[in-house]
């Protein structure tokens, strides 16, 4: 068969001049670039919690400041503070009771520590890892809970002490069972839940230093007007100025860290350690589930007492604020054409640091620190590989300072000498 090279010639040049047809889907691409940039320009800009006494005690002494320290405003940041110490007390108070229980109360009851009592199921009650707080075997028949284990205990104890001649016999026929975990994987679901619910409030207590380092050293005004591209000339809601974060003296950077960043991350901290102590030391596992939601409201009195306490007039001026700018004005407003609003984007290139779930990495890392932070304080590894309760000495007081509470570690609390509780042998 014949070709005829003219036509051979003919097609190629209509290949050559014909346009190239756009890539599947080429607008909607740009569509979700343009809402990338958006979200990107909105997520840069570094503001504060505007539901929390946080995040007003950090706002309203600069309003007033801007305002040349008007008397309504200098009210207003005074209330800011007095709601921020009352915050601090509560959330320190609330978490100064729960390590008072665990150090000081549950000594005198004679408890020990949870640890991993009872957590191996699999071959029990012959396999290695099966003993009890008391020296027996485990089994599921005879688990109970702590306070009926104790009172099972004392009342074979009462026997033995009124019956000396009947040892043998008690021993045989009253069997006051053990006490230990329910379930090994209730507990670290719980517990890792609880560290996922908190680690916002870390994340809050970052973003404060975060404003704080980023935002110049100067004393700026936070009360400006708006610009003529900014106004909405047919709403009459608009606000008829603008408050925006700006530059903040060095004195008030240095207010705010002492009075605002240290006192949020240290409280988170404790309510944490004091926190993952106490969902540990529960055994049973409806307790463990409903422990774990309810310690988190120690960590959200701050918005309880803002909503509950504040006026709405600082609501909505907290509301007004407007964060500030990481990304230079006008550098995504020039994007014209389509392909360079997807350089910028970044929709055209694939980056390894935005695929990294940084949030998800911090959560697993604090949730490992206070798990082995746990375990390295109050546990050992027995012989036959289970971790068990240090030995337990009773304090030489009920009055607990408060530095020993939050600072165990370089300010241990006195203890006897003596154990009241030892791992006991087998028997």
């Amino acid at each position: 068969m014949l070709v005829d090279l003219d036509d051979v010639d003919d097609n190629e040049d209509a290949n050559t001049e014909a346009p190239q047809p756009p890539s599947h889907h080429h607008r909607e691409r740009v569509l979700a670039a343009m809402l990338h940039v958006f979200i990107l320009k909105q997520a840069a800009a570094c503001n504060v919690e505007k539901d929390s006494v946080y995040g007003a005690a950090v706002v309203m002494p600069q309003l007033a400041r801007s305002a040349g320290w008007a008397p309504k405003l200098c009210v207003l940041a005074l209330r800011s503070y007095l709601f921020l110490i009352m915050n601090c007390f509560l959330q320190w108070f609330m978490v100064y009771c729960l390590v008072k229980e665990e150090i000081v109360m549950d000594k005198y009851s004679g408890q020990m520590y949870l640890c991993n009592f009872a957590a191996k199921k699999s071959g029990c009650p012959e396999a290695d890892g099966c003993l009890g707080p008391g020296g027996t075997r485990i089994t599921p028949s005879r688990m109970y809970s702590y306070q009926q284990w104790n009172i099972q205990n004392f009342a074979k104890n009462s026997l033995l002490a009124l019956f000396p001649e009947m040892v043998t016999e008690i021993n045989e026929k009253v069997d006051p069972g053990e006490y230990g975990l329910e379930s090994m994987e209730c507990r670290l679901v719980c517990t890792f839940l609880f560290i996922v619910a908190v680690t916002q409030e870390f994340q809050k207590s970052l973003e404060i230093l975060r404003l704080l380092y980023v935002i110049p050293a100067v004393p700026d005004s936070w009360i400006t007007e708006f610009d003529d591209d900014e106004l909405d000339e047919g709403n009459d809601d608009d606000p008829p100025v603008k408050l925006q974060i700006a530059g903040m003296p060095r004195m008030w950077k240095i207010i705010n860290i002492i009075t605002v960043f240290i006192p949020q991350l240290c409280l988170w901290h404790f309510t944490c350690r004091a926190g993952m102590v106490f969902l540990l030391e529960t055994a049973s596992i409806q307790d463990t589930i409903v422990n774990s939601t309810a310690l988190t409201f120690i960590l959200n009195i701050d918005e309880l007492l803002f909503e509950t306490l504040s006026t709405n007039y600082s609501k909505q001026m907290l509301e007004m604020v407007r964060g500030f700018p990481m990304v230079p004005k006008g550098c995504t407003e020039d994007l014209t054409t389509d392909h360079a609003i997807l350089h910028v984007s970044g929709m055209e290139r694939w980056n390894s640091r935005e695929s990294v779930p940084q949030t998800a990495l911090i959560t697993v890392f604090w949730f490992l620190y206070f798990l082995w932070s746990y375990y390295s304080d109050h546990c050992h590894l027995s012989d036959d590989g289970v971790y068990i309760s240090n030995p337990m000495h009773l304090p030489k007081s009920t009055v607990l300072s408060h530095i020993s509470a939050f600072l165990p570690v370089r300010f241990p609390f006195p203890e006897q000498s003596t154990p009241y509780w030892v791992m006991p042998e087998e028997h």
